[in-house]
């Protein structure tokens, strides 16, 4: 007797389809295509999200464990009401229904690093995620560092025997990002440089939101203590006012050596990247660092603090500055430590970018949409 197959319909989103684009929204993106590019036979995907508007109310609602039927009759457009699994691709997740639900954590900063956040951010986000570490079915965490981190903050020693402490560990799945940057033409990378006054002097570039984690002082000071080297910053404003221009000021930084692009189309970003002598990430606490890995793919060696996650993404293919270990007390120590780290990667340039190319191809947004699909198929088989 012939078994039937067994259809799934997994719904991936809820983040709202963004204005600028982000993390969040390309993981959002990329894996989204590549579940869809899968063509399973017994997979059907199908995207949703919440309404903007109507995200605050969500965000509200679901915090509170609030939902109209799964959450998403009254939030979410979608027309997969009977969908078999759902998957949230962020903390913002509707409390678990009827149906199987995996969540994405990208990071532990709001329990570990609380004060780089808004305290209503940092608030909402530590309930989120204790939300999805005890109802979702399974979490998605981009490097081993979130995924021991989340043990750390969730469970203790004693629990390592005991039914939630072994449950967490088996819920947890490692699905990294992977690079999705194409590389640009020498000729339409130099009109695009040009475009932004980076024709002549060589520089670093940082890319990522402007927020208070991503150590950017410590990165302005170590540029204005050396001569040979212009900053460009590639990314939109994040939260926390930072002022790169007042940093720049108070670290002697001439405005003509800063470079601040905004965010601007991925062909530029690539030019930008291509052309740097290193791109530099001196986060104080990130949960995967992709510019590392787009980097490498474009040939580009990269600098990055010693951050767990960083240090676990770059794998040995790029130079770390010891930032976060060292607790500095002022940015000059750290600067240092930074323009040392910048030094070795102009010295082994060669070597890097080898490593980093071989680096670069261990990450595949295929593999992870494999490693997701396995996921729910698992779920679905038991549900």
């Amino acid at each position: 007797m012939t078994q039937a197959t067994v259809r799934s319909e997994l719904v991936i989103g809820f983040e709202p389809p963004p204005r600028v684009p982000g993390g969040i929204a390309r993981y959002t993106r990329e894996l989204t295509l590549a579940l869809e590019q899968q063509r399973e036979p017994d997979v059907t995907v199908s995207s949703t999200h919440v309404r903007e508007w109507l995200r605050p109310l969500a965000a509200r609602a679901w915090a509170r464990g609030l939902r109209g039927g799964f959450g998403a009759a009254i939030n979410v457009d979608s027309d997969a009401r009977g969908a078999t699994s759902f998957h949230a691709t962020s903390v913002l997740a509707p409390p678990r229904g009827n149906h199987p639900l995996v969540v994405t954590i990208h990071d532990t900063i709001p329990f570990t690093h609380p004060l780089t956040l808004t305290p209503h951010g940092a608030s909402w986000h530590r309930a989120m995620i204790t939300r999805a570490v005890h109802e979702a079915d399974a979490l998605v965490v981009p490097t081993m560092a979130v995924a021991d981190s989340l043990l750390r903050e969730f469970t203790s020693s004693t629990d390592d025997d005991n039914s939630f402490g072994r449950s967490l560990r088996q819920r947890i799945h490692v699905g990294p990002g992977a690079a999705s940057l194409e590389p640009v033409t020498d000729d339409d990378g130099r009109r695009m440089r040009a475009a932004f006054g980076l024709s002549e002097r060589p520089y670093v570039v940082f890319v990522g939101t402007i927020e208070p984690r991503k150590g950017l002082d410590i990165l302005i000071h170590a540029i204005a203590s050396r001569l040979d080297l212009d900053l460009v910053i590639v990314g939109a404003q994040g939260w926390g006012h930072v002022s790169l221009p007042k940093v720049a000021e108070s670290a002697g930084l001439p405005q003509e050596r800063l470079i601040v692009t905004g965010a601007v189309h991925d062909s530029v970003v690539a030019a930008i990247i291509q052309g740097a002598r290193a791109l530099v990430l001196p986060s104080r606490a990130e949960g995967f660092g992709l510019p590392l890995i787009e980097a490498m793919k474009l040939r580009t060696p990269v600098v990055l603090s010693d951050d767990a996650a960083l240090v676990e993404v770059a794998g040995g293919a790029g130079v770390v500055a010891k930032i976060v270990s060292s607790d500095a007390a002022d940015a000059g120590d750290a600067s240092r430590e930074l323009n040392r780290a910048l030094d070795e990667s102009f010295d082994r340039k060669g070597a890097l970018v080898e490593a980093g190319l071989r680096r670069s191809d261990d990450f595949s947004w295929t593999s992870t949409a494999m490693r997701v699909t396995h996921i729910h198929r698992q779920l679905t088989s038991r549900s």
